[in-house]
């Protein structure tokens, strides 16, 4: 369902030909569309780099925070240094 639910959002994002698809329209997507019961949060490396979003989920934060909390502990886990961050979408 997860994967549907990905693969039906990027398909959203490319429907109206070929729009480059940025961080910042990304951003703006989910701060207008909430997936879910609970905030959608994305996860961020040193600040401003985007990687992933986290939505669908019961406490899509809790899920947020588990998958960083491993690479923040122990940075030779990760192959680029630099601090994981969730931050809320909506």
């Amino acid at each position: 369902m997860k994967k549907l639910l990905l693969i039906f959002t990027i398909l959203i994002l490319t429907s109206c030909g070929k729009q480059e698809v940025t961080q910042e329209k990304l951003k703006e997507y989910f701060k207008n569309h909430k997936v879910g019961s609970s905030s959608d949060y994305m996860v961020v490396k040193n600040g401003t780099d985007y990687l992933l979003t986290i939505h669908g989920y019961m406490d899509d934060r809790e899920v947020c925070e588990s998958l960083i909390k491993n690479y923040n502990e122990d940075p030779k886990l990760s192959v680029l240094p630099g601090t994981y961050t969730c931050i809320q979408l909506n």
